[in-house]
């Protein structure tokens, strides 16, 4: 019997410390997110800013219709996204319930992405391969700002970056010629190098979450085990005058009165 206790002791305390596990995994995930909200809002209009330069040097060479047509609709993902984070600045959610908004904004940013990865090979001019290096380069530049906003988040970053540059880096692979060729063996290094990057990143910002919650559980439990009796588990003096004071204070605000009730147990031990 002793043998099949200390298993489930044994059991109990792989299971507490796999939940102690995942529980930092939600929370550094958590504050992963509280970070891409804090720090992306700005890029939504830095990519219509973008758009705009795009639009301004295709004018001349594109149809008028394709460009608007590709500006509206990054436009309408641009005020989608700005929606959601009106919502969360107005919800302001904590802890894990950060969470279920990891989603939306994967969804929305990857919506936006798209449609300049895709979009840009659509109205991409063919016979002017002048425009197609600087909107190139535009992209480029874009690609180069997700690392710095979204670094927090690697599947985010790795998405986005890889919807905006695969598109026109197949595109230029396809064309077949020395200039194209070179630009998308380019835009692919660029990738890994990316890839690896993002991870060191990331890595680093997950243990450093990992690491505030870890000396904030550390701290908590040093707390209660300070105000805790260890043979019974009962509240201990100090606690007494802490929660004491703070009722004593509460009471005082309301007006109310307060009644102990002492009681003095003989052989307590025994």
């Amino acid at each position: 019997m002793a043998g099949n206790a200390l298993q489930l002791l044994g059991g109990a305390g792989i299971s507490a410390e796999h939940d102690k596990e995942s529980r930092l995994d939600r929370l550094a995930q958590s504050e992963k997110l509280r970070l891409l909200y804090q720090q992306s809002f700005p890029a939504i209009f830095a990519s219509l800013f973008t758009a705009v330069l795009v639009c301004v040097v295709l004018w001349p060479v594109q149809d008028k219709y394709i460009l608007l047509v590709w500006f509206s609709a990054l436009l309408l993902s641009s005020l989608v996204r700005f929606g959601l984070f009106v919502r969360y600045w107005k919800i302001k959610p904590e802890g894990e319930a950060l969470l279920a908004w990891e989603k939306p904004y994967f969804l929305t940013l990857l919506a936006s992405s798209l449609i300049w990865g895709l979009g840009v090979v659509i109205i991409l001019p063919r016979d002017s391969e002048l425009q197609q290096v600087v909107i190139y380069l535009f992209l480029l530049g874009m690609s180069g700002g997700a690392i710095s906003v979204y670094s927090a988040h690697r599947t985010m970053l790795l998405a986005t970056i890889g919807s905006i540059l695969l598109p026109i880096a197949t595109w230029f692979l396809f064309k077949g010629t020395v200039i194209s060729t070179a630009l998308s063996l380019g835009t692919l290094l660029f990738l890994v190098t990316t890839i690896r990057a993002g991870q060191v990143l990331s890595a680093t910002m997950d243990r450093s979450f990992r690491l505030g919650y870890e000396l904030e559980d550390a701290r908590v439990a040093a707390e209660q085990r300070a105000l805790k009796y260890s043979l019974t588990g009962l509240n201990n003096r100090r606690a007494f005058y802490r929660h004491g004071q703070a009722m004593l204070e509460e009471a005082g605000r309301a007006s109310r009165q307060l009644a102990m009730i002492i009681s003095d147990v003989d052989y307590f031990k025994n």
